[in-house]
């Protein structure tokens, strides 16, 4: 049966109890699709958006930190509030919670029941 890439579960709720059973057993658990074609391609708009200096958001409360290619995790660089400049190559963003369409996804009732039940 193909994927259909119009739906996501952003209707599903909770997480069943099965579910839940699966997730202690192994670990993990997958959820599936969480998001269809048209919000994931939003998302990625808005993070290129983002780390391109083009969006409205305080950047001054983001912490940013590139990626300078490092082989080693010691040698990457820091991690500091504020715009690093247009690039597409950060490594860690962090504060996407500030921008409304990231936490319009962080604030879907599946995650607040996975959050409130662990």
């Amino acid at each position: 049966m193909p994927i259909d890439k119009t739906k996501s579960t952003q209707s599903m709720p909770a997480l069943t109890e099965g579910q839940w059973q699966e997730f202690q057993d192994k670990g993990y658990l997958r959820l599936g699709r969480i998001l269809n074609g048209d919000e994931l391609r939003a998302q990625q708009q808005r993070i290129d958006d983002i780390m391109l200096g083009k969006a409205n958001v305080d950047y001054e409360r983001l912490i940013m930190q590139l990626d300078r290619g490092a082989s080693s995790y010691a040698n990457v660089g820091e991690q500091t509030t504020g715009f690093k400049g247009a690039t597409l190559d950060y490594r860690k963003i962090q504060g996407l919670d500030l921008d409304p369409l990231f936490l319009s996804y962080l604030q879907r009732p599946l995650f607040k029941n996975i959050c409130e039940r662990t």
